[in-house]
């Protein structure tokens, strides 16, 4: 309950230097809302890049979700080195 709590009380500052690399789970889930990346678009000044990534939001941390997310990171990292 206080984790649900402190995430709807969270409140962002505008991210004016970097491109936001947003990983959104394939599959649906009662608790969570479907695109949830929308909410940051605005505040992500130099632009936001969504990655759908198998599983939910939980799931999406092990097996195939894993590998999509290990391999966007990659190409993250590599392009900001």
């Amino acid at each position: 309950m206080r984790h649900d709590q402190a995430m709807r009380a969270y409140k962002p500052i505008p991210m004016q230097y970097v491109q936001v690399l947003y990983m959104a789970h394939a599959e649906e889930m009662p608790e969570f809302p479907t695109n949830a990346f929308v909410p940051w678009v605005p505040m992500c000044q130099k632009g936001i890049v969504v990655h759908i990534v198998a599983g939910n939001h939980l799931t999406m941390n092990v097996g195939i979700g894993a590998k999509q997310l290990a391999a966007q990171y990659d190409i993250a990292l590599g392009a900001s080195c």
